[in-house]
């Protein structure tokens, strides 16, 4: 099992305020500006003006790019309708209020002063698209000291109180901690895994002669499982014989070694020979243990590699969360 390594640098997080407005001209596709740009829906550039009133009214649709941010809150974007002098009229005037790949909102912006914008998934919203949803709005007859304007909030975050705060923040901890210890468990079980399937090998070539080859990767195998056999021998179940011949196996095999003496008559070794007189215990313990080889060891291996890098994830969502909400939390 190999160890997990995040490859992704922790840059510091800057959490950035939007405090101005976005004021939306409703005749071309333009970006933030990040300035109170002011262009109104209904005003003497919209509309036709005579005999002090307004009438004839057009109001292009209109696409707007919004400044978006790195958020662990979820976000919301607020659209809002600005009215001054005397907007007396029997019509529903109404917008159509688009987030990019979000259905579309009716916005009747007579009768309400404010839409909230959220994606399901609680994101930035990039582009916003506004057009006129009302048949009205060209029958329109006002006073011509009418002014409506629009203007978004964009990428908000969606919190209003500080036990909004608090419990988001407590729910973020909560999965940190779920996530904690789905990791350590398959952590174990890839361990286990690893150190039973060492065991197998002992247990298949114990009683046969060893060549210098098959005793360097034994000695190799033994090496990548140590952990994993010193985790086993303080494992549950085990019994306290079992846990000495486990010992007794990890000194002997630094051991193993030195060239092929067969052909000159020497005799090859066994690991049982390496061993000696307690060899039939420490077999009987290396076949028993093996058989509570998962055999779902590498999958869970690759299941604690998943884990780990969404252990990642959510300790720096709740990193960045807690910068964010920080002047709920600390006020």
């Amino acid at each position: 099992m190999k160890p997990f390594h995040s490859k992704r640098p922790l840059w510091p997080v800057f959490v950035v305020g939007i405090a101005s407005f976005i004021t939306i001209a409703l005749d071309a596709k333009v970006a933030w500006s990040g300035g109170p740009e002011v262009i109104d829906l209904i005003s003497p550039a919209t509309c036709r003006q005579q005999l002090g009133r307004f009438l004839g009214c057009t109001i292009p649709s209109h696409s707007v790019a919004l400044p978006t941010i790195e958020s662990a809150v979820p976000l919301r974007t607020r659209v809002r309708r600005i009215r001054s002098g005397d907007c007396t009229t029997q019509y529903s005037l109404e917008l159509s209020v688009t987030a990019r790949n979000q259905a579309s909102v009716r916005f009747p912006y007579v009768r309400d002063s404010e839409l909230v914008l959220r994606r399901p998934d609680g994101g930035a919203i990039d582009v916003v698209t506004i057009a006129d949803a009302s048949p009205y709005t060209k029958v329109l007859v006002v006073a011509d000291s009418c002014r409506f304007s629009l203007q978004i909030s964009p990428n908000e975050v969606d919190i209003d109180s500080k036990e909004q705060a608090a419990k988001f923040i407590e729910h973020l901890q909560g999965s940190v901690a779920e996530k904690t210890a789905e990791c350590h468990r398959y952590q174990r079980l890839a361990i286990n895994g690893s150190a039973n399937a060492f065991l197998r090998a002992v247990a298949e070539s114990f009683l046969t002669e060893l060549t210098s080859d098959s005793m360097i990767r034994l000695r190799a195998s033994a090496q990548e499982s140590v952990a994993s056999l010193a985790q086993l021998t303080g494992a549950t179940g085990i019994s306290d014989d079992d846990r000495r011949n486990i010992m007794t196996l990890m000194v002997v095999l630094p051991q193993l070694g030195g060239p092929d003496l067969r052909v000159d008559g020497t005799p090859k070794k066994t690991l049982s020979d390496f061993i000696g007189p307690t060899a039939s215990d420490v077999l009987a313990t290396a076949e028993r243990l093996s058989k509570r080889s998962n055999p779902h060891e590498v999958t869970d291996d690759a299941a604690y590699q998943c884990a780990a890098v969404d252990l990642e994830r959510l300790t720096d969502r709740l990193t960045l969360a807690q910068a964010q909400l920080a002047h709920w939390l600390n006020p």
